[in-house]
This record gives C-alpha cells, structure tokens and sequence, in this order.
C-alpha cells in the first residue's frame, strides 16, 4: 500500500508539472522543505487533492506521504530551480480540490495558514474534523467549533463547546464552558467561563468568490481569568463558513473560513 501511495504522488508531481497548471506552483511552493515555524499559528499551507486523499493509509502512511512531498520536493527544486510563493487561493484553484478546506488567520500573531482536512469522525450531527497543514501542525473542529490544537506551541488541548454547539441550533443561549490549555511542557490548565449567545442579523459572504448566506451570532464569555467576544456566521445547514473563535490566552483569537466542506 505504502508503494502504491508513493507511485500516485510521483505521478500526481508529473502531471502538474507537465499541465502548467496553477496547482503546480501550490504543488511545488509546498513540498519546499517547511522553515521556521511560528510559534503561535502556522504558515501558510494547501496540499493538492490527490495528495491530501491519499494521507488516511493506515498506521504510520500519513507521515510517510508527508515525507514523500517533501522529498518529491527537495527533487523537482533541484531540477528546476528556487520554488515560488504559494499562489493566493482563487475560484480556478479552489474548482480543482475535491477535500475540505479551511483557511486561518492568527489575529495575534499576525500568521495565516490553509489546512486540509484529513480526518473526519463523530457523528452527522456532531462532525469532529482534524485539520493539517505541510508543517504538521493540527486543527481540530466539532461543527466548525475548535477544540483543539497541536503543533502551534502554545496549544488548546481541548475545548468543552457542547453549550455553544446547542445554542448556535436553537438561536441563541446561555450556558458554562471550559478550555483546558498547555502550561509548561507538559501540564494543562483549566479556565472556566459562563457565556451568552444572541443572533445579530442576516449576512452575506463572499469566500473565494462564493456566495455564503449566513446569520451572525455573537457569543460573550466572562470567568474569573478575563473575557473574550466569539462571532459565528452560520449557515442555514448548519455550517460554520466563518468565525473568529478565542484559543486561549496565548493563542488569543483565530479566523477560520471554510472553503470547502
């Protein structure tokens, strides 16, 4: 299987090198070998769908993918030179990825990243999606809502959003919720807080040149460590397409538009 994996991502490499195609600059700005990673947030990063399909290939093929991208890459730089800046995504780019998509900004840190969804688990009504960029560094979504981060350096290790998750289905809410987030190396800290969710109104999207028709909720949270502002944009099916969610006092807050469900 592993064999099998490598073949498809060689071929995929030769194919987007021949076609000239926008997904050959991504392909090749990506498989560079990744460079300082930021401590909070993670660089900017989109896999190619036929790579990103092929990373659920049973224990340890997801890391050996990723290993071969970058050795695929290390290849094609030596033969033609410096690789280019990942492209901005557009509508042409975006029509030729067939795997979920969501794109990233560190509000703190000033950061930004596209990551692939590379796992999906849970239930129809509770989806939990892990998230992964090139550099490693993961995501992790139940309905849109982050619950969770690794590789970032200051990480969320887990987020109770079951409050928030029934509040955004019923229109608004009270309700307690928790963040547990990585002190040290190695231990975690709880912080507790009691939050409110409203409805504010109808707004129109544009990601990427689609249209998303969405309600706006804003969520208020107030606890004995501080207190933060959350806004969700939901569709009428139930999908999250934009929100600006807090990680944790170190993290602080993380734009997350979904792309591509």
């Amino acid at each position: 299987m592993a064999m099998i994996v490598m073949d498809r991502i060689r071929h995929r490499a030769a194919a987007m090198w021949r076609a000239k195609s926008p997904q050959k600059s991504l392909f090749l700005a990506l498989s560079s070998p990744w460079r300082g990673r930021a401590r909070r947030g993670v660089g900017a990063v989109l896999c190619c769908s036929a790579l990103v399909a092929c990373a659920s290939t049973g224990p340890g093929g997801e890391d050996n993918v990723w290993a071969e991208i970058r050795d695929t890459g290390r290849i094609l730089i030596a033969q033609r030179g410096p690789a280019p800046q990942a492209p901005e995504i557009t509508p042409e780019i975006l029509a030729g990825v067939d795997f979920p998509l969501i794109r990233t900004r560190n509000l703190s840190a000033g950061s930004s990243a596209t990551l692939a969804g590379i796992a999906r688990r849970g239930t129809a009504s509770a989806p939990v999606m892990v998230w992964r960029g090139a550099d490693e560094a993961t995501f992790t979504t139940r309905s849109g809502l982050l619950i969770a981060t690794r590789g970032t350096g200051d990480d969320l290790i887990s987020a109770d959003v079951r409050g928030v998750e029934g509040a955004l289905r019923n229109g608004g809410g009270a309700y307690a919720r928790s963040y547990v987030v990585l002190q040290g190396n190695t231990r975690g800290r709880t912080l507790s807080f009691d939050c409110q969710l409203q409805a504010a109104g109808a707004e129109t999207l544009t990601l990427v040149g689609q249209r998303r028709d969405t309600t706006r909720f804003e969520e208020s949270c107030s606890g004995a460590e501080g207190a933060f502002r959350n806004t969700y944009w939901r569709g009428a099916e139930g999908s999250l397409w934009q929100s600006r969610q807090w990680a944790g006092p170190e993290i602080g807050h993380l734009v997350i538009e979904l792309l591509k469900k």
